[in-house]
């Protein structure tokens, strides 16, 4: 779709904090942890810091992007989509 002008990428935040945890899936503070030392960050991304990631990515800075996966998961090991 690049020709038409149309941008298109897609954002993989991982393990994200968020002050709502309305999802099907809750992880007790012990196990949020655990999967935090794994990541080179040594903590989950905060939805803030995965909007900055989609803000940049709607902008016109971002023009030579497209047809990306990128991964906002501070540095989150191996598949962060399950």
């Amino acid at each position: 779709m690049g020709p038409h002008g149309v941008t298109v990428n897609v954002v993989h935040p991982g393990l994200t904090r968020t002050e709502h945890h309305g999802g099907t899936v809750v992880l007790s503070g012990e196990r949020i942890q655990a999967a935090a030392e794994r990541i080179s960050i040594g903590r989950a991304v905060t939805a803030e810091e995965v909007a900055a990631v989609v803000t940049f990515l709607a902008s016109p800075l971002a023009a030579a992007v497209t047809g990306e996966s990128i991964a906002a998961g501070g540095g989150t090991p191996g598949p962060i989509h399950y």
